[in-house]
């Protein structure tokens, strides 16, 4: 990955810049999720007493040294340069085995994760009242309508671009799906854990259970096919920019194989999104292209969406409800092309029969990525760098204050 990182100043940052943003209106921005938030603190390892976020009387303020902070985190300047940039996230840098905690725990920066985008980039935090998901007269919009493959753009795009998702049934042929299907099955039958191009979790039993296929227009012509082929592309035109398709980078073309009975490893997906590690700014608006190969359904670990959350940040966590939200099930039939937004929130829970739904994922970026990606570079490398890659998010943070705190 070839990424240039902005040298900013730690301390000028903090005296001068970020007090700038705060009083041009990322302050109440950040405060509308904050409130009861405890003081968060940074520190440069060796540089310092760092700086105090509070939330407080209706905005953020900074303050200086980090005596009074319930949570320190402690990393080296680049990763926080890399973090108020949003080219890595608090649990990106998790993973890198990049922060430390002198005080509190990880938990207390997950608190203010979503918050601190709206702090360093003005992005609001989700919030369902203020989110519009009505059509163009004002009338509350089916969220969990299906398209005609043949139904204008435009209609698909007043959709797509309100709730950051969209199902489009019948895109592609049963005779496709089946050559489809039998790929995937076979590049499946040469996978091994450790190879790099596929994910694995486990089951109570200890046996490896394949939960991801990566790269695969490089192991099939028909798949590789996908990333060119002109039902997505026109899809694709729905974003507001330009985007296209990513090229054997970032993972893509992948397949998920939704499995039952994984106790770790990354097979079920809790609520994320999937510039979730980082480089929102630099890949985002993606957008996915889902082609299901089966059906989707609650029994097959289907995938829940959202809506509307595509403009914001979202907190994720376990102080975080997701009752009473816009949260829709999307079901589909094989052939048809689910598209969301990777900033879109998402889940894929597990499924409850034995084998679960099987879905082809091509992906589309902003212009760009390219000069930062070579091929077969992803944002999710950084997963294998750890010890932890594979095991839930949750554990992987709570391991890493163990480590470090």
């Amino acid at each position: 990955m070839r990424l240039s990182v902005p040298a900013i100043d730690f301390d000028a940052f903090h005296r001068a810049e970020l007090p700038r943003r705060l009083a041009s209106g990322n302050g109440p921005i950040a405060y509308a999720d904050l409130k009861n938030a405890p003081p968060l603190g940074f520190r440069i390892a060796g540089a310092g007493s760092g700086y105090t976020y509070v939330a407080g009387d209706g905005t953020v303020r900074v303050a200086a040294g980090t005596s009074d902070a319930d949570t320190v985190v402690e990393l080296d300047l680049n990763s926080w340069r890399e973090m108020v940039c949003e080219y890595r996230t608090p649990i990106g840098l998790a993973y890198a085995g990049k922060l430390s905690f002198p005080r509190g725990e990880y938990a207390g920066l997950s608190r203010w994760e979503a918050a601190l985008w709206a702090v360093f980039m003005g992005r609001p935090v989700y919030d369902a009242a203020k989110v519009d998901l009505a059509d163009a007269g004002g009338r509350p919009l089916d969220l969990h309508r299906r398209f005609a493959a043949d139904e204008p753009i435009e209609n698909l795009r007043e959709f797509f671009l309100k709730t950051g998702y969209l199902v489009v049934k019948g895109l592609f042929s049963p005779a496709e799906i089946e050559i489809l299907r039998g790929e995937v099955m076979r590049v499946a039958a040469e996978a091994t854990p450790g190879d790099r191009h596929s994910w694995w979790a486990k089951n109570a039993a200890g046996e490896d259970l394949l939960s991801r296929l990566l790269y695969l227009g490089q192991k099939s012509s028909a798949i590789a096919a996908l990333e060119d082929d002109p039902r997505l592309a026109r899809l694709a035109t729905m974003a507001e920019e330009p985007v296209i398709s990513v090229h054997n980078r970032m993972d893509s073309p992948i397949a998920m194989l939704k499995v039952a009975g994984a106790v770790s490893g990354l097979a079920d997906y809790p609520w994320h999104v999937d510039c979730g590690l980082g480089l929102h700014p630099v890949i985002c608006p993606s957008v996915l292209m889902g082609i299901q190969l089966d059906a989707m359904t609650p029994e097959s670990g289907q995938l829940h969406m959202l809506a509307g959350s595509w403009r914001y940040s979202c907190r994720q966590g376990g102080d975080m409800s997701y009752d009473n939200l816009p949260v829709v099930g999307l079901e589909t039939e094989p052939g048809d092309c689910t598209v969301h937004f990777g900033h879109s929130l998402h889940a894929a829970p597990p499924p409850i029969l034995p084998r679960g739904r099987r879905t082809i994922y091509v992906a589309y970026c902003k212009p760009g990525f390219d000069k930062i990606f070579a091929e077969g570079e992803s944002p999710n490398d950084v997963l294998y760098t750890s010890e932890d890659a594979f095991i839930p998010t949750a554990d992987v943070a709570g391991k890493t204050a163990g480590k470090q705190g």
